[in-house]
Parts: C-alpha cells; structure tokens; sequence
C-alpha cells in the first residue's frame, strides 16, 4: 500500500490561508482593508477569525489599523456632545 498519497480530507478539516486564498484573493482583501473595510467584517465574510485576518494582513506587512475614531466618526461624535444639555 502506498502510503505517500493525499488522503482526502474531511469538510471539518482546517486549512492553511495559504491553501484556502488564491494569491489574487488575498491581495484582494488586503486592499479591501486598506481601503478601510473592517477587518472584523472582512473575516466573517471569508468565515475565519478577526485573529486569523490580522495574521494574514502581518504576513502581507499590512500594519493594523490603531483603536479609535475614524475622523468621520469624531465629527459624528462631536455633533452629538453638542446637543446635550449643559449641566452647571
């Protein structure tokens, strides 16, 4: 019995993102995230973890974004602190 062929693989069985994306996917979704998609929402859509996608942005040297407001949403923010009542 020849015991050096590829046993087929289960559906549950994990694969490496370098089998599971296609060079030109993952460059598609490195762009897609630093076009400023959530990398959150980009790993649900490809159905891994938000740590499997920041690993895969790191192996592409993608630096994360930091915590935070987004400048749009400190204005949206900012908006909002105007229109409480003031308390003296």
């Amino acid at each position: 019995m020849d015991t050096t062929q590829a046993r087929p693989m289960s559906a549950r069985q994990r694969y490496r993102l370098a089998d599971r994306f296609k060079p030109d996917e993952l460059a598609a979704l490195v762009a897609r995230y630093k076009a400023g998609e959530s990398s959150l929402q980009l790993a649900k859509e490809q159905g891994i973890a938000k740590s499997t996608f920041l690993r895969l942005l790191a192996d592409h040297n993608v630096e994360p974004r930091k915590y935070g407001l987004t400048p749009a949403k400190e204005g949206t923010a900012e908006g909002l602190i105007d229109t409480l009542p003031v308390r003296i």
